[in-house]
C-alpha cells in the first residue's frame, strides 16, 4: 500500500514530489524487522539522476513510531504512513507475542526433559 502510493507521486509533476519517507519489512538473521527510513537525495555529478541515501529512522515506542518521527513527510504520505504504521505495529505486537511464546516452549521442553531425567535418576537410586 505504502510503495503503490510512493511509487504514483514520482513524477516532477506530481504534487508533493519527491517524497522522503520509505518503510523496509524484511527477515534477517530469523528476526523480523519493521523499519522506516528517510531518504535523502543527492545530485549526481554530470547527470540528471540522483543518489538515495536512506537513514534509518529510530523507533521510540514499544510497538510503533511515534508521529512526531513524521513531521516532515508530504501530506500525501503522512495518511499512507498512518494507515501502515497501524497495520505494523499489530504486525510488530503478534510478533513479540509470538517470540514470546517460543521462550516459554523452549523453558518447558528444557524443563520436562531435565525432571524426567531427575525421576528415571531417583528410581535407579531408590528401586522399589
Amino acid at each position: 500500500m505504502f510503495w503503490l502510493n510512493n511509487v504514483a507521486h514520482r513524477g516532477k509533476n506530481s504534487e508533493g514530489y519527491p517524497g522522503h519517507f520509505g518503510c523496509r519489512v524484511r527477515q534477517r538473521n530469523k528476526k523480523l524487522e519493521i523499519f522506516w527510513v528517510y531518504n535523502e537525495f543527492k545530485s549526481k555529478k554530470n547527470s540528471d539522476k540522483y543518489q538515495v541515501i536512506s537513514h534509518y529512522l529510530p523507533r521510540e515506542g514499544n510497538y510503533r513510531y511515534s508521529q512526531s518521527t513524521f513531521t516532515r513527510a508530504q501530506d500525501w504520505e503522512k495518511s499512507v504512513i498512518t494507515a501502515v504504521e497501524d497495520a505494523f505495529s499489530i504486525i510488530r505486537r503478534a510478533n513479540s507475542n509470538l517470540m514470546r511464546v517460543r521462550q516459554l516452549c523452549r523453558w518447558n521442553d528444557t524443563n520436562l526433559f531435565k525432571m524426567t531425567g531427575d525421576i528415571d535418576d531417583f528410581k535407579m537410586d531408590n528401586p522399589l
